[in-house]
């Protein structure tokens, strides 16, 4: 099967989200003793990052 640049890219983004994640969350919960935590800190996670989307400028405009 051919892939080009941007599938093995996108490809190995969520390769390496997903050892992040599970590596936030266990090293989280490991800390507090709390699975409810461990799963807080993801919600933190997407949190900043919706942050960050928003102040991206929309470069249709000039």
């Amino acid at each position: 099967m051919y892939f080009n640049d941007s599938s093995y890219s996108y490809d190995s983004l969520i390769k390496t989200a997903s050892i992040i994640g599970t590596f936030l969350v266990a090293t989280t919960t490991s800390i507090t003793g709390n699975a409810s935590v461990g799963v807080l800190s993801i919600a933190i996670l997407l949190a900043v990052a919706l942050v960050f989307l928003l102040l991206q400028k929309d470069p249709t405009q000039a």
